[in-house]
């Protein structure tokens, strides 16, 4: 849960960063998706693991 944590806090201030440099020439935009239901992360949406 940790990498995902700094991994989207990354993007999020890399895209504030390039908006900042760029501007007012180039718009920047970001996508940062939100939980997706993978066989990868279980923990993260099954109920009876959350307590």
């Amino acid at each position: 849960m940790g990498y995902y944590n700094v991994t989207k806090a990354a993007g999020i201030h890399l895209s504030r960063q390039f908006a900042m440099e760029l501007a007012p020439k180039v718009r920047v935009n970001c996508i940062a998706p939100g939980l997706v239901k993978t066989h990868l992360a279980p923990a993260l949406w099954e109920q009876s693991l959350i307590h």
